[in-house]
C-alpha cells in the first residue's frame, strides 16, 4: 500500500484508487508539479514502504524534469537521485523536447524492422498458414 498511502490526502499529481496492495514494484512513476511536491511525495514513499520491509534502491531511481527551472535535487536517505533525459519508462523513451507521436513511430518503425527480419518464414512453403498467423500475432 505505500503508493496509495503516498499519495492519499493530496491534491497533486495522480491519485492512487486502485492500487489496494503493492507488495514489490521495480518500475513505479510518481508525478508532481514542484519540486517540493515531489521531494515529500518520495519522502512519504520512503517511510511508508521501510515501515514494510521495502527500500527504494536511490542508485536504480532517476528523476526527469520537464518545463522546470528548479536545479534541487530530490534526496532519498540524504543521497540526491540522479536527473536523467532522456529517460527510457519501459519500451517507451521520454525527452522533455520530443512529442508522443514521434515516440509512436519510433515503435513502428522497430516493429516493421522485426516484421522484415521474417521474410523467410512467411514465403516458407514448408510453414503453414495457421502457424504463420500465430506467428504474426505474436
Amino acid at each position: 500500500m505505500p503508493v496509495k498511502e503516498t499519495t492519499t490526502g493530496l491534491r497533486n499529481g495522480i491519485q492512487w484508487t486502485l492500487i489496494d496492495q503493492l507488495h514489490f514494484a521495480d518500475v513505479l512513476a510518481l508525478l508532481a508539479h514542484t519540486h517540493a511536491q515531489m521531494q515529500a511525495k518520495t519522502t512519504k514513499l520512503e517511510t511508508i514502504s521501510s515501515k514494510l520491509g521495502l527500500k527504494i534502491n536511490s542508485d536504480n531511481t532517476k528523476t526527469i524534469r520537464i518545463n522546470s527551472n528548479a536545479s534541487e535535487q530530490i534526496t532519498i536517505n540524504n543521497l540526491g537521485i540522479q536527473d536523467v533525459t532522456p529517460f527510457t519508462y519501459f519500451v517507451s523513451v521520454i525527452k522533455i523536447t520530443e512529442r508522443a507521436d514521434e515516440d509512436v513511430l519510433a515503435r513502428i518503425r522497430k516493429a516493421r524492422s522485426a516484421f522484415n527480419t521474417l521474410t523467410s518464414i512467411w514465403r516458407s512453403r514448408e510453414i503453414s498458414t495457421i502457424t504463420k498467423i500465430r506467428i504474426f500475432n505474436s
